[in-house]
């Protein structure tokens, strides 16, 4: 069971600059804050789980979810 779940998501593709580098907003969203009010909580099986990481505490996701929880 997973509690205090976020995700991203991924918003408009973007032109750039006149080199065609393309852009895509991303945001970090906390489950629950949806417009359908999911709980905050999810059930993985194990066998349904590929890989997993362990992030840095300078990581920018780890900073955003500490400024979210300040909130």
């Amino acid at each position: 069971m997973l509690k205090d779940i976020y995700y991203f998501r991924y918003g408009d593709i973007k032109q750039v600059d006149e080199e065609k580098t393309l852009k895509t907003d991303l945001s970090l969203i906390k489950l629950g804050e949806e417009l359908h009010g999911p709980e905050d909580m999810m059930v993985i099986r194990r066998d349904q789980v590929f890989f997993g990481e362990n992030l840095k505490n300078d990581s920018k996701v780890v900073k955003a979810i500490q400024a979210d929880k300040r909130k």
